[in-house]
């Protein structure tokens, strides 16, 4: 599946992490057909750069986090995202994992509706503002409105 991108990667192993089912390089790299040496790139940079409490456990083989609650992906604190893509951009989301519960729907203009739960908003709205006009945030408000200030920041730049 070398199609798939780093977002669905961080997705997939932090569901396995937080299963406690302990991946590590080699199954990362099995799983999406990469080399050992990306996977292993791919959870340094989560750790690393996106703060990730990941610990590598020798006697499991395996990586878990030292705490329980972790950002966008944790299962203690949820809200809602409802976002809707329009029909042009449905080929390229329509098979990505934005989260391992997500739930999808396609309306009858084309438009798929993706929903999904978060902690916090950091994560996707980068996610969000890539696919440009193509997505519409229909809830949460303060989501929309986040990703509203950033587009506004933006303007001012170009």
């Amino acid at each position: 599946m070398p199609a798939k991108s780093v977002y669905e990667r961080f997705l997939w192993f932090h569901h396995e992490v937080k299963s406690e089912k302990y991946p590590n390089s080699r199954i990362l790299a099995e799983k999406f057909e990469l080399s050992q040496k990306t996977a292993q790139r791919d959870i340094e940079f989560m750790r690393d750069r996106l703060r990730a409490p990941l610990v590598y456990l020798a006697d499991k083989r395996g990586y878990a986090y030292i705490r329980k609650n972790f950002g966008l992906l944790s299962q203690d604190v949820c809200i809602e995202v409802c976002l809707k893509f329009s029909p042009d951009i449905v080929p390229y989301v329509s098979e990505q994992i934005w989260h391992p519960e997500q739930k999808q729907r396609s309306d009858a203009d084309g438009n798929l509706c993706l929903k999904f739960n978060v902690a916090d908003f950091r994560e996707v709205k980068r996610e969000i503002l890539k696919y440009g006009s193509g997505v519409e945030v229909l809830s949460p408000a303060a989501l929309r409105d986040e990703v509203r200030r950033e587009i506004e920041k933006m303007l001012k730049i170009y």
